[in-house]
């Protein structure tokens, strides 16, 4: 299986909506151009999901890795942990 049918395959929300039998030529079509970025989103209680370079937060239980829209995302830094 390709990336974007491993996916689909795990009803990822970004193509919950599409047919579960289409081609990843299909749902790549169908998505169009989408910036994706690898790094640290926060995902601690209270928190929006924004993060910007000045405001990231230093509870290790609220970061973790992901590959998310650029907007969300930022570089991590030497000596940080990550949560599950």
């Amino acid at each position: 299986m390709s990336p974007i049918e491993t996916t689909k395959a795990f009803n990822a929300p970004l193509l919950r909506n599409e047919d579960s039998n289409a081609e990843a030529d299909h749902l790549i079509e169908n998505l169009g151009h989408i910036g994706v970025r690898y790094g640290v989103i926060l995902t601690g209680a209270g928190n929006d999901g924004l993060l910007t370079k000045q405001g990231v937060s230093q509870d290790i239980s609220g970061r973790r890795l992901e590959i998310a829209p650029p907007e969300y995302v930022v570089n991590p830094q030497k000596g940080w942990e990550f949560g599950g």
